[in-house]
């Protein structure tokens, strides 16, 4: 017999999104009127003396943009304003001045105080609406510009977190292989073939480990001050060294590996060192290696 049972399921809770405004004005027909013009679009709410605005621009969740009346008892807008530069959640908030001071002094002394614009009462409600609307998508912008530098940030710690690993976890199992190697080669009782694969496993160990050196000291490099130098590299006896590594992964595929380099002594001139050149040719033979069919062959001409 099988049974079902129902299960309670808890409702997503879909946040708003949305940005907040603050409108401050002692006047209720005021805060009615300027609210219902952006209700539908942004997240509203509304305070009428400075007291509450003050408390709900400190709190946890300030507004995105204030509109501030200035005339108010107790504590006027230009009060409020100077409360809110001086506290770290509150500081930035922009603010559009609602008054119906038009003297110079007034509009000065409220952009002293770091005001983005003012608007003169009576409203223009078509006007009012095209400020507010401009100056949050400022602020939107201004979000995601935060947002992106956060990401980088958090991008710069984990390339930090991978070299320390690359540097710290990595190099300590390195040269205990090369240790034990070098002691392998001591040993007289080795076969020639034996002591030829220690060799190229030292070569190879001791390869990465001066990568996994030049890594971290490029890590350390003050990249403001860097300066990339072109040098020289001998690529002939470079990939010699690859080829006799390679051969031995070749080997299981049956498939030869050969190197025609009857020419001189080339040179490559790059902004690049030797170590890197290295391992992008090592890495390009293993590929090789891998899409080679069984039976084929693979020549490298220099």
């Amino acid at each position: 017999m099988i049974t079902t049972k129902a299960v309670a399921t808890t409702p997503i809770v879909k946040h708003d999104q949305r940005p907040t405004l603050l409108v401050v004005d002692d006047t209720p027909d005021n805060l009615n009127l300027i609210a219902g013009l952006f209700m539908h679009d942004y997240q509203v709410r509304v305070a009428q003396d400075g007291h509450k605005a003050l408390a709900i621009c400190t709190s946890d969740t300030p507004p995105d943009l204030l509109l501030l009346d200035v005339m108010m008892p107790n504590m006027d807008g230009f009060e409020l304003v100077r409360h809110l530069r001086g506290h770290p959640r509150a500081s930035r908030i922009p603010i559009i001045f609602i008054t119906a001071m038009t003297d110079p002094a007034s509009r000065r002394q409220g952009l002293e105080l770091g005001a983005v614009n003012f608007v003169t009462k009576p409203i223009d409600p078509e006007l009012l609406q095209l400020r507010v609307n401009n100056q949050l998508r400022h602020v939107e912008r201004h979000k995601q510009l935060q947002t992106d530098y956060n990401g980088l940030l958090a991008l710069a710690h984990l390339r930090d977190d991978i070299e320390q690993f690359a540097r710290d976890d990595l190099k300590a199992p390195l040269v205990s292989i090369l240790g034990l190697v070098r002691a392998l080669l001591e040993d007289g009782n080795l076969l020639r073939g034996q002591q030829g694969v220690l060799r190229l496993l030292e070569q190879n160990s001791s390869q990465l480990l001066n990568l996994l050196t030049v890594s971290g000291e490029l890590c350390e490099t003050d990249v403001e001050h860097f300066q990339l130098q072109p040098m020289q590299a001998q690529i002939v006896p470079m990939l010699r060294r690859l080829v006799e590594i390679a051969r031995l992964s070749f080997k299981g595929k049956d498939v030869p590996l050969a190197l025609q380099d009857d020419a001189a002594d080339t040179r490559l001139t790059d902004r690049e060192d030797g170590l890197r050149h290295f391992s992008q040719l090592d890495e390009l033979l293993q590929h090789c290696g891998d899409a080679a069919a069984i039976g084929s062959r693979v020549s490298i001409a220099v």
